[in-house]
């Protein structure tokens, strides 16, 4: 199979595909995990499917992207939640509910984003936020590749790409989402730079999207969240 489907001929041959693999493939929410949720995107896994060959289950994971363009009423979908089976008509239904529920859940996202960009905070606070994302070892030490990478984020509030229109809310002063802003640009921009090989960008965007850069990146959310609600 490509790596790579795209455009509504090759997404619909690539279902064709995986319904010749797998019975009623589809997702079931017990077996759905969400791991991005930003005002623009959903990021979410499925981790089971039953062999069409042997009618066993197997663990077999899936990815799927739901990008939104020029806004909500704009969505792209990039996402594999379709069940193969029924009709068109049921497959279609099927995607309506899909989206709106995704619409949903980004519009509250966005909310909540609002809600960080209006709280202020002082730079003890900030520096209190770091630490809790990026925290030292369980005996207390500081190694020195932790101190850089604090120090990294904590020029990005201030300094960052987006940073004066983060902090734009609170008098160009931190918020908790200038905060969360600075965590998501080092793993997914300044991570990514420093890498001086083909490899090592590889490795480093796929920890941005699905390992312990994707786990920083949530834990600052919900720091940054739990900062709005005290």
């Amino acid at each position: 199979m490509p790596t790579r489907y795209q455009g509504r001929s090759q997404i619909k041959d690539f279902y064709d595909q995986v319904g010749g693999l797998y019975a009623d493939f589809g997702f079931k929410p017990e077996d759905t995990k969400v791991l991005i949720v930003t005002p623009n995107q959903v990021f979410a896994e499925y981790t089971h499917a039953k062999a069409v060959g042997t009618g066993r289950r197997i663990h077999h994971l899936f990815a799927g992207r739901l990008v939104a363009e020029r806004g909500a009423g704009g969505a792209a979908g990039r996402i594999f939640g379709i069940s193969h089976i029924g009709n068109v008509d049921q497959q279609v239904a099927q995607v309506g509910t899909l989206v709106d529920s995704l619409l949903a859940t980004m519009k509250a996202t966005g909310e909540s984003f609002a809600s960080m960009a209006h709280r202020h905070l002082t730079p003890t606070e900030v520096v209190t936020f770091i630490e809790s994302v990026f925290p030292s070892a369980a005996d207390g030490e500081v190694s020195q590749a932790l101190a850089e990478r604090r120090a990294d984020v904590t020029e990005l509030v201030w300094r960052g790409v987006g940073a004066e229109l983060a902090m734009s809310e609170t008098d160009g002063q931190p918020n908790p989402w200038a905060c969360y802003n600075a965590v998501t640009e080092y793993f997914d921009h300044v991570v990514t730079g420093k890498a001086k090989t083909n490899n090592a960008t590889r490795i480093a965007n796929t920890s941005a999207l699905f390992g312990s850069g994707s786990a920083f990146k949530l834990s600052a959310l919900r720091q940054a969240q739990a900062l709005v609600a005290a």
